[in-house]
């Protein structure tokens, strides 16, 4: 009986599958477009080849549908097969069944045609043969077969099939995702100027729940509730800021049993500044430290840029390397520079924290096992203005973004600064003019003062902006910006304003990045949006984006787009002199 059952409901799988693509291959063809092919600049202007590709598409789907065909019907009878040998041998097909579902068939028929060398032969072969075919483009065909064949062999690209064209996709793109809402959290707060106020945690979530805040430094270890109708606040002691060379016990540890959102801010006296605190799930072992330019140490000794590494496993080797744009840091008797590398060890809840009177930015952190990095400025002085508290939760390497849509915040004046890697060529576009720009490995381009933008990097980017009110010098702050492949189709936020000075006036905004046809979709506090501050548009790759500006009240907030559209999402405020801001939450990919 049993094994009639295991026949039965595969049977009844393979039937789906192949209705599926039975209604795939009935789908009206729409017009194909020409694919563009950029070639060398002349004096900054792209020369672009068109190359029609609809005899390309149709030999690839082709030979995609033959190949998935016998794939899946190769898997499917390795499935049979063993599901008849575990009934024979145990009573256990209703539990075999259950395990077996569409989306485990599908992940393993992924992993073989990411892995498969033939595969990736016969596209290369089936593009070049186009390309040879067609004698118009005679002049470019050297330099596309050589790129095609240079991306495959570092297994890069892959010519993929969706449902209505093909397009070129990442073979090395992760197939789980996930985003900033999580249940464990490690995270620390850096030393700022400022001695007298608090550190604050916020947390918020859409279910009701418990988490437990364990901090060993002081001796904390508590549990409290968590509501979905409010933000949970923790008031945490100065005490706790990351503040001497070297290694320390100051991590902060959160675990809660729902999936929440966490963030970190600090209000001591004026320094003020906020960040999004990245879920363990999220941590990498690269990281590269995004800092601010300073002053010169004669005049601002306070003016240090900084880093906070916090060690999450039993046993952590942690390798850095300097970057520094002058002088040296003395550590243990011993003078570093830039380039020079220092090794340590960390062990869970312990901590690393350096500063320096010069700009740390382009530092790597490499490490044995997954850590959480902060970087910032202990007080930053934007457009020699007063000073205010920089600092950010970096994303790891591994989490960067290529393409950008950088707004220009309401009521504010801001820089930003491109951080790259390893060398790139990024695409600039600011609604009048396209520049392409080349930066060095570890180097950054900055921009002051700047209009809207759109960037398109060759290699994934890291992008900060540093913001102060157009009409005061004291309130800047610095906020990660999320890329294009960030962006979410929902966000649940706090809206605080726990200033240790509440000095007027108070503004509290919202910044939204989205397609532009989307944005009636939104939905804010399960309302339209109607009163918008500031709006404006700007085209990346033929997509016309809005950014818009909302002015919000305290408290618990959440936005949506009815549709799904994913969209990016930045929370600032200030008073007459602090600032904060933090984009909302992020999605990400990560390797299952």
């Amino acid at each position: 009986m049993n094994l009639y059952l295991a026949f039965f409901s595969l049977t009844l799988m393979q039937g789906k599958l192949e209705g599926n693509a039975m209604q795939k291959d009935t789908e009206p063809r729409k017009e194909e477009d020409p694919l563009s092919i950029p070639l060398i600049d002349v004096g900054g202007a792209p020369l672009v080849a068109m190359l029609d590709t609809s005899s390309m598409n149709v030999r690839i789907k082709s030979f995609i549908k033959t190949l998935m065909a016998t794939m899946l019907e190769d898997s499917q009878r390795k499935q049979i097969q063993n599901i008849v040998m575990e009934t024979l041998t145990k009573d256990s097909t209703t539990d075999l069944i259950k395990n077996i579902t569409i989306q485990e068939l599908n992940e393993e028929l992924v992993s073989d045609v990411k892995t498969s060398i033939p595969f990736r032969e016969q596209m290369e072969n089936i593009v070049m043969e186009t390309l040879k075919q067609n004698s118009s483009i005679e002049l470019i065909r050297n330099i596309a077969v050589q790129e095609i064949m240079t991306r495959n062999q570092s297994g890069e690209e892959i010519i993929g099939d969706s449902n209505q064209d093909v397009q070129i996709e990442k073979i090395s793109r992760p197939f789980g995702v996930t985003e900033t809402i999580g249940k464990t959290f490690y995270l620390g707060f850096l030393e700022s100027y400022g001695k007298y106020g608090d550190l604050y945690l916020y947390i918020v979530s859409s279910s009701d729940g418990s988490c437990q805040l364990c901090i060993p430094s002081t001796g904390i270890n508590t549990t409290f509730s968590v509501l979905s109708t409010r933000v949970k606040s923790f008031k945490i002691s100065p005490d706790v800021c990351l503040d001497h060379h070297g290694i320390q016990r100051k991590a902060v540890f959160v675990k809660c049993d729902i999936p929440v959102s966490v963030y970190g801010l600090t209000y001591l006296s004026d320094e003020v500044d906020g960040f999004l605190a990245l879920p363990y799930e999220v941590f990498g072992q690269d990281y590269m430290v995004t800092s601010f330019t300073l002053k010169t140490p004669r005049n601002t000794p306070h003016s240090n840029s900084n880093f906070g590494i916090i060690a999450i496993s039993k046993s952590t080797n942690i390798t850095i390397t300097f970057r520094m744009s002058g002088g040296i840091i003395n550590y243990k008797a011993t003078r570093y520079g830039n380039d020079d590398i220092l090794n340590i060890t960390l062990v869970r809840f312990e901590t690393f924290y350096l500063s320096h009177d010069y700009d740390l930015s382009g530092t790597l952190i490499t490490a044995s096992s997954p850590v959480a990095v902060m970087s910032g400025v202990r007080t930053s002085y934007l457009r020699n203005g007063y000073g205010n508290h920089m600092e950010e939760m970096i994303i790891p390497n591994e989490h960067l973004g290529r393409d950008f849509i950088v707004p220009k915040l309401y009521d504010s004046q801001c820089n930003f600064r491109i951080f790259a890697l390893e060398q790139t060529r990024v695409r600039t576009y600011n609604n009048s003019s396209v520049v392409y720009i080349n930066i060095q490995s570890r180097r950054f381009k900055e921009y002051e003062n700047y209009d809207l933008y759109t960037l398109q990097s060759s290699v994934p980017v890291q992008v900060q902006l540093y913001c102060n009110g157009a009409s005061t010098k004291y309130d800047a702050f610095m906020a990660t910006l999320p890329s294009i492949q960030h962006f979410k189709s929902s966000y649940k936020f706090p809206v605080v304003n726990d200033f240790k000075y509440t000095d007027r006036p108070q503004h509290f905004y919202l910044t939204i990045i989205i397609q532009s046809y989307a944005k009636a979709g939104l939905r804010l506090d399960s309302k339209e949006i109607s009163n918008y501050k500031g709006t404006s548009t700007v085209t990346l790759e033929s997509t016309l984006y809005s950014v818009i500006t909302v002015e919000l009240s305290v408290g618990l907030h959440e936005i949506q787009q009815n549709n799904d559209i994913p969209f990016g999402l930045i929370v600032f405020g200030r008073n007459k002199y602090s600032g904060y801001g933090f984009p909302a939450g992020f999605s990400v990919n990560i390797k299952p």
